[in-house]
């Protein structure tokens, strides 16, 4: 699997890989040792393929999930995908950008990949003020 060819790539320790629902993986080493000594030497080549990397305590519970948000609404004037992507800033984090431009075929609407911490579905409006007129999107 890619995940392992990443990781053994970058430490040469026996490490299982497993996973663990929604966005996260649990890799398991032979000894707290081991462990320690991954996060310290090795943690920031592991940062560079994952969002967060951690040292796994029973406490730890969090949700995360990428979803995928289609907006509409947004005025033709400010169709660009930095807007697109700071609506989309406002739901979570932003890790697949909106591809939004003026040469597209469909003008009304966009999409872009965010992670959010909830399971819930989107069908917020957000408020775009634009000049003097304010805009449901």
């Amino acid at each position: 699997m890619q995940r392992k060819i990443i990781l053994s790539g970058i430490c040469s320790h026996t490490m299982e890989v497993r996973y663990a629902g929604g966005l996260s993986i649990l890799v398991t080493v032979g000894s707290q040792m081991v462990e320690e000594e991954i996060m310290t030497i090795y943690k920031h080549q592991i940062e560079e393929f994952f969002l967060y990397v951690t040292l796994w305590k029973e406490d730890i519970v969090r949700y995360e999930r990428l979803s995928w948000i289609r907006v509409c609404g947004v005025p033709i004037s400010l169709r660009k995908k930095e807007t697109f992507n700071v609506i989309g800033g406002y739901l979570g984090k932003v890790v697949k950008e909106a591809d939004a431009n003026m040469e597209d075929n469909n003008l009304t609407s966009d999409h872009l990949g965010v992670i959010v911490n909830t399971g819930k579905v989107f069908d917020d409006e957000i408020l775009v003020q634009y000049k003097t007129k304010t805009f449901k999107c």
